[in-house]
């Protein structure tokens, strides 16, 4: 506890995510990029297991700005596939 109280003190903002993802009722998509340096890929991929159902994780090549761009027709697919499954 007492190292995250440090570390949090160049943070501005808490953002509780890992927390509140279990109180989702919605259809969720999570994006993210292993090549992200300003959220660690691991964040994703703990708050995607931590989700309920539904839920997809789209992995994405890039850093946190521009990953979409670098990644478009990956960004792409995976948003028509995820749209696709709330159709069904």
């Amino acid at each position: 506890m007492f190292l995250g109280s440090i570390l949090s003190k160049g943070i501005r903002h808490h953002f509780p995510s890992l927390e509140r993802v279990s109180q989702i009722r919605a259809p969720l998509l999570i994006v993210h990029s292993k090549e992200d340096r300003l959220i660690p890929f691991v964040h994703g991929k703990r708050l995607f297991e931590a989700a309920p159902e539904p839920k997809q994780f789209l992995e994405i090549r890039g850093d946190h700005n521009t990953g979409f761009v670098e990644s478009l027709p990956i960004y792409t697919a995976g948003w028509d596939q995820f749209f696709g499954t709330l159709s069904e």
